[in-house]
């Protein structure tokens, strides 16, 4: 690029620069224009959206209070009026989800807590929050997500105004550039003439204009005095080649002479080198002998010496009194020693004295029993401990006697790390359980009390043994005795999980009738299908069927899968078969709900993970029964295992040995 310009003409180098410097000016003010655009149109932007979450926040206000979340569904979706908006979200004052809003499919955001809120999208969304306060107390957070592709919009117009600007202008500066760039383009052509005329002639009689105050006056001055050196110049070569001619014709009787001299001395001479380069052959075939065979004993030196220092490990060769001959690079790199700071030297000079007596002691092993011996070392080299495991082997020479030790030295301090590393984990995990253990036994009596106590009052005052309630108390009543069993529930299955990972959970295994027990959890479930209108089909022995096995935990068991069932069918039936067979008891709870996703069944039996989860969810859980469930029925021998076909029910297996 740099070469094409320079072969450019110095009319159109200067109508280049005038023109691009020019264009280049106008494009810096527009663009610093569209940009200062653009910022204050996102500025704007988010201001406006600031106001709005403002006047959502004193609307959601009181229906925010009292738990009202259809007028606040109803107050978000009145967002679709603004185009910008594509997700809304009120949070209540602990962060969990109130309400949410969804332009489109396209645009859908599932966020259950505020905690959830990715706000690293900074360049396609503006994120505004703001806080629904009452006085000083803060009710709630709005957050609102806000598209900013009408940006782009205004930069691909702004930009479009930029090209159609250049355009209009682009032939204004190019006829201006074209009559400015005459002004010093000219006077240069003038002399270039001149220099062609005087090249061309040969004639140093050229007239330029001297009297111009400018550079290019200085230029006219300075190629006239030039002109006027190289006309004395030729006067005074013309003169010496005069000279040179007769000097000339004087040499060259000279050299007659003596070449004729020379003649006879080059005849005495071919006689005597023709001597000289008899002996010469015979004493440089000699030599190129003895090159031959040192050439190929130092290339086979030079390649092992290549192979060693490009080798993966350490590599040292010591004499039979322990002076080191060589060492390669990684011996180097990892001992940071020089190869001029080993060479000659034994291990007293270059470790410490422990080291140095162990491997001086090896080294001599080696010498006395003719043997390889393995063991392991380690270094210590400003501050920092390495460690290695050295093969130590002898090295004979032609006639089998050893004249020398090679050691191969493999680092393993990344192993040992890994191990230390490794065991110090395994000590911090072991503790982390036994802490959570402790904590999770000392928390849940410490809850369960007070629960027990709220759910006791509840029940109570919903007898109206303290004074009649009205239809309004008796809900909210209900529904605070309601939470109190879901969150002693939860307690009950966070410690069972916390049992059975930390292996603390003790089965009491006692005979008992199956059926009987499978019946008993069936009619604890029977007030439950008959208020969602469902059909409860049974297909289980009639007779006794004895197992060994913890009562208790397997009615847990199917209480959780029978639930389950019920749970997710709206309509249909909920099936329970038991059989008999090969030794073995098989449960089959079957049901006609909405089903499993194939890629939801792997983390099924997850603890703490629902499959129906997200704003559309319908299904209250921790999602800690199936987990639960799964784990006792392994604890007990047996095995739990689903099958599913989304959108048709479910049909869950629990094995049993009898």
């Amino acid at each position: 690029m740099k070469k094409k310009f320079q072969n450019i003409s110095i009319k159109n180098k200067l109508l280049l620069i005038i023109t691009g410097a020019s264009t280049f000016a106008i494009i810096l003010g527009l663009v610093a224009y569209s940009v200062f655009d653009v910022i204050n149109y996102r500025e704007e932007i988010k201001n406006n959206s600031s106001i709005t979450a403002a006047l959502v926040g004193e609307y959601c206000k009181v229906p925010l209070s009292f738990g009202y979340n259809d007028e606040v569904d109803e107050v978000l979706i009145k967002l679709n009026a603004i185009p910008e908006i594509v997700n809304a979200f009120v949070f209540e004052h602990n962060g969990n989800l109130f309400s949410g809003y969804n332009r489109d499919d396209k645009s859908n955001l599932m966020i259950n807590n505020y905690e959830e809120i990715n706000f690293s999208d900074n360049w396609n969304y503006i994120h505004i929050i703001h806080e629904i306060k009452t006085g000083n107390e803060v009710e709630g957070t709005i957050y609102l997500r806000v598209s900013t592709a009408s940006i782009l919009e205004k930069i691909i117009s702004n930009g479009s105004i930029i090209l159609i600007l250049l355009i209009l202008l682009a032939i204004p500066i190019y006829i201006i550039a074209n009559r400015l760039q005459k002004i010093i383009s000219q006077p240069i052509l003038n002399l270039a003439e001149a220099s062609k005329q005087i090249a061309r002639s040969e004639s140093y009689e050229i007239v330029v204009d001297k009297n111009r105050k400018d550079e290019i006056g200085f230029l006219y001055r300075r190629f006239s005095e030039m002109v006027a050196k190289l006309k004395q110049r030729q006067d005074e070569i013309d003169k010496t080649s005069a000279e040179l001619k007769k000097l000339n014709e004087e040499l060259e009787d000279r050299v007659s002479v003596r070449t004729n001299e020379l003649q006879h001395a080059i005849r005495d001479l071919n006689i005597a080198k023709q001597a000289v380069e008899m002996k010469n052959l015979a004493l440089q075939n000699e030599i190129e002998s003895r090159i031959a065979t040192e050439k190929a004993l130092f290339e086979s030196e030079q390649k092992l010496e290549n192979i060693l220092n490009y080798a993966p490990l350490l590599v040292y060769i010591n004499d039979l009194e322990g002076n080191y001959l060589f060492v390669n690079k990684e011996f180097e790199k990892l001992m940071k020693l020089s190869y001029d700071d080993v060479i000659g030297k034994t291990d007293l000079k270059l470790f410490p004295k422990e080291r140095a007596e162990r491997n001086i002691a090896q080294n001599k092993k080696v010498v006395e029993t003719n043997q390889p011996q393995v063991f392991e070392n380690e270094s210590i080299k400003n501050g920092e401990t390495r460690y290695f495991l050295d093969l130590l082997f002898p090295v004979m020479d032609s006639s089998n006697k050893i004249f020398a030790t090679c050691g191969w030295s493999l680092d393993i301090t990344d192993r040992k790390r890994s191990e230390q590393v490794l065991q110090e984990s395994k000590e911090k995990a072991e503790a982390a359980d036994r802490l959570k253990s402790a904590f999770l036994a000392t928390m849940s009596h410490e809850l369960r009390t007070p629960l027990n106590s709220i759910i006791g009052f509840t029940g109570i005052l919903l007898k109206e043994l303290a004074g009649p309630l009205n239809d309004e108390q008796k809900k909210q009543l209900g529904m605070a005795k309601n939470s109190a069993q879901h969150l002693l529930a939860l307690i009950n299955d966070v410690l069972d999980i916390s049992k059975i990972e930390a292996g603390q959970l003790v089965v009491s295994l006692t005979k008992f009738d199956f059926i009987s027990m499978l019946k008993n959890v069936i009619n604890s479930i029977t007030p439950l299908v008959q208020k969602k209108n469902l059909n409860l089909e049974l297909d289980i022995p009639t007779t006794e069927v004895e197992v060994t096995s913890d009562e208790r935990r397997l009615g847990q068991v199917f209480l959780n899968l029978l639930n389950n069932a019920l749970k997710f069918t709206e309509k249909g039936i909920v099936k329970v078969d038991c059989k008999v067979y090969n030794g073995k008891i098989i449960t089959k709870i079957i049901d006609t709900g909405i089903g499993i996703k194939p890629d939801d069944l792997e983390k099924l039996f997850k603890p703490f993970i629902q499959i129906d989860t997200g704003l559309t969810r319908n299904h209250e859980g921790t999602g800690l029964g199936l987990s639960i469930s799964k784990k006792l029925v392994e604890k007990l021998g047996g095995s739990i295992s689903v099958e599913s076909d989304f959108g048709n029910g479910s049909t869950f297996v629990v094995t049993l040995d009898i």
